[in-house]
């Protein structure tokens, strides 16, 4: 799995500034996550945030988590089939190792398109890289079955309270 380059300040700065408008989904304060559960495998997918109306017609092209240790991970956006039993995999990043624990950014290879309604989650098939905060009426969707393509059957996937350290970051598509 290779290793997540660095992102220096900078280099995030150049980036906002080429990508115009940029909203994002998830978590504000990424550093409150202060637990693992020490389960392995888990795929995890945000259910309180999802993407507003904003976002049709937009892409996903960068994401940030804060990493508690250096185990891989990965971003994925889903989406509810039509009957709401399944989670439809619309896109996915590789598979990255934390570069440091703490903030890590990360820049698509190639952007995810979204719309309003889609979900973002976390796959993390080894140890937890990423921590969560216990928050009530929080509603996160959470799985050790693993990464299952195109569809994910909801009934796979238990609702805990936990917010974990993740945030996703969208803008207009180019053909805007």
């Amino acid at each position: 799995m290779p290793e997540a380059p660095g992102i220096r300040d900078a280099d995030w700065k150049a980036l906002w500034d080429q990508a115009g408008r940029v909203d994002t989904v998830g978590v504000a304060h990424l550093a409150e996550g202060d637990t693992v559960s020490g389960h392995e495998g888990l795929t995890v997918i945000e259910s309180t945030v999802r993407f507003p109306e904003a976002a049709a017609g937009s892409e996903v092209f960068a994401w940030e988590i804060h990493a508690r240790t250096l185990a891989p991970v990965k971003l994925i956006i889903v989406r509810y089939d039509d009957l709401g039993q399944q989670y439809e995999l619309i896109g996915e990043s590789e598979t990255l190792v934390p570069h440091q624990t703490g903030l890590n950014r990360f820049v698509l290879q190639e952007p995810i398109p979204v719309r309003r309604g889609d979900l973002y989650g976390l796959h993390m098939p080894a140890a937890e890289a990423v921590p969560f905060k216990e928050v009530m009426n929080w509603q996160t969707l959470i799985t050790t079955r693993g990464l299952s393509r195109p569809f994910m059957p909801r009934d796979h996937f238990a609702m805990y309270g936990w917010r974990f350290s993740a945030r996703v970051f969208y803008r207009p598509t180019r053909d805007e």
